[in-house]
């Protein structure tokens, strides 16, 4: 993998005039995550869109000061986070602390390495046995259930 080399293909969505969210997807800023508890994680702060294959990447999380180690913004993949439209809240079922405190801190799009994402895949993934991403095929790497925008959005 080049761990060194620049993304390049994601963009914040935020800023973006030229992406309109469906309308039968919800607009998510500002949704809190919760746990499987209830418990408070953190909020969406914006989402990282992949505008080769128009489909969202990640979510782009606020950490809540307090419950967590540090007061920072990570990538969580799309395809952990579940909606709960009725309450306007995003669920990460099976997410530890320990995994929200590995992350890596996200800097800006700019930033962000092929490395950063092999590394976010893997603490989500640490008790899946799929971690042979050796070469950093992009088109592979995002066919990991962690991207699937059919399990966040609730249609799988």
């Amino acid at each position: 993998m080049e761990e060194n080399r620049k993304t390049g293909h994601l963009e914040e969505l935020e800023h973006k005039h030229w992406y309109d969210i469906s309308s039968d997807e919800p607009n998510v800023m500002h949704w809190n995550i919760i746990d499987d508890a209830g418990k408070k994680i953190g909020v969406v702060k914006d989402l990282l869109f992949d505008r080769e294959a128009k489909r969202a990447r990640y979510l782009i999380t606020n950490l809540k000061d307090g419950m967590l180690e540090k007061h920072i913004r990570v990538l969580v993949p799309v395809g952990r986070a579940r909606l709960n439209k009725a309450d306007k809240r995003i669920i990460l079922p099976a997410v530890s602390l320990q995994q929200l405190n590995r992350l890596p801190e996200y800097k800006g799009v700019e930033s962000l390495t092929s490395r950063d994402e092999q590394t976010i895949r893997d603490v989500f993934s640490e008790n899946e046995p799929d971690k042979n991403a050796q070469v950093h095929d992009r088109e592979q790497f995002y066919e990991h259930d962690d991207f699937k925008e059919e399990q966040y959005l609730g249609k799988s």
